[in-house]
């Protein structure tokens, strides 16, 4: 190097592990808000049915409760055409409630995929040439993808998870009403179902995102190969 230095001033660089750390965003599912805004109503509608359909699955271990203590302890066949009669309202109910809360979801969704495949393309059309350079084809085409799971975390996950929690409190209310020593032994595990999920929550994050970097990278070949098929075959 010494013999074939012309004297000239030499800049010499060694990578660390910090250049390779990128900055981290947290997933916040309050920064989509205004994009259910307009679907305010929709998801009231959703959170309705919903609850309908906790509501619903309750009564069924009713009727069984009903069936064994009452009808099966007196005799009595009247009570039991009732009650299956009742429960039968209750199944059918519960379709159609389940129906219309599936076809609420749809039609959300749909709403939401174009208006975010709108927003989303029209932002990568703003980015400057440099950015298109520095990336794959297949990253830029997977983005596309990721905004259907986020479409499904707001309108499906994060509805499901509130009522969940909510519907948490309503069985725990419910069970301690009829054994509390059974309740509190269910309790007992909550802890360890709290820590198993604090544990596993980056190891999964992690492999989520290595799945994501994979599948980019599998689908940028594919589209490459594609678009220079001309080469490949030459």
């Amino acid at each position: 190097f010494e013999e074939i230095w012309l004297g000239q001033m030499v800049l010499l660089l060694t990578p660390t592990p910090d250049l390779y750390k990128q900055p981290t965003e947290r997933f916040k599912i309050l920064k989509f808000w205004p994009l259910l805004q307009p679907y305010k109503g929709l998801l009231f509608e959703v959170v309705l049915a919903s609850l309908i359909l906790s509501a619903l699955g309750l009564a069924m271990p009713i009727f069984v409760q009903v069936i064994v203590d009452e009808v099966l302890v007196h005799d009595s066949p009247t009570l039991l055409n009732l009650m299956l009669l009742g429960m039968a309202v209750v199944v059918v109910f519960n379709l159609l409630v389940g129906w219309l809360r599936g076809y609420l979801i749809a039609h959300i969704s749909v709403k939401l995929d174009m208006r975010m495949f709108t927003l989303f393309f029209r932002h990568l059309l703003s980015l400057p040439l440099a950015f298109f350079r520095t990336r794959k084809t297949g990253d830029i085409l997977a983005r596309f993808g990721e905004n259907a799971k986020i479409r499904q975390v707001m309108t499906e996950s994060f509805i499901a998870t509130m009522l969940d929690l909510l519907m948490i409190f309503v069985y725990i209310v419910v069970m301690f009403a009829y054994n509390v020593q059974l309740t509190l032994a269910l309790l007992c595990f909550i802890p360890l179902y709290i820590v198993l999920m604090l544990v596993s929550r980056p190891i999964l994050r992690r492999l989520s995102n290595q799945a994501f970097l994979t599948n980019a990278e599998q689908e940028s070949d594919l589209v490459e190969s594609v678009v220079g098929i001309g080469t490949v075959k030459a």
